[in-house]
């Protein structure tokens, strides 16, 4: 049991008396200290208020890589196809002209098409990934033009080069 001491008279007193006996002083019970309230500036549930400060936060958009990434295979492939499709046309001429198709080039240039070809696929894929995600832009789209039109050159150099073979043997 604490020994307490009265503030009055300063005898020791029991922890449980409600009075000082030698003097008399009345003890009150302790109450806790009051909480002061200060109005918050926002809502009991902690989120800001929306007056006169505004959060806006842009949204990124979905599915922009995949338009990228269709635009840049689009133009790489056209462009590689592009080249080797005149590569192809130029030695299958040659060839011809000269009588004697081999055969060896216009195939060695219809297996680049086929590795071509991959990008043209890549690149309509992912354009067509792009749109379905919502993001409809420009580049999205010019990179599936792109890449039909590498797929055409594609077909095209194949078919040159494997006709060149067929005609050499």
């Amino acid at each position: 049991m604490d020994v307490l001491f009265c503030p009055q008279c300063g005898n020791p007193i029991s922890n449980a008396a409600q009075g000082c006996p030698v003097c008399g002083y009345p003890f009150a019970p302790a109450k806790p200290p009051e909480i002061l309230q200060i109005p918050f500036p926002y809502d009991p549930a902690g989120r800001p208020s929306a007056y006169p400060y505004f959060y806006t936060y842009k949204r990124k958009m979905p599915g922009k890589g995949f338009g990228v990434a269709s635009l840049v295979l689009g133009i790489i492939g056209t462009f590689y196809s592009f080249v080797f499709f005149l590569g192809v046309t130029t030695i299958y001429l040659q060839e011809r002209a000269a009588g004697s198709p081999s055969g060896n080039a216009t195939s060695g240039f219809s297996l680049l098409g086929l590795e071509l070809l991959i990008f043209g696929i890549l690149a309509v894929i992912f354009g067509i990934v792009s749109i379905s995600k919502g993001h409809r832009a420009a580049k999205t789209k010019a990179g599936i033009i792109l890449g039909g039109i590498t797929i055409f050159l594609c077909l095209l150099m194949i078919f040159i080069g494997f006709s060149g073979v067929l005609a050499a043997s």
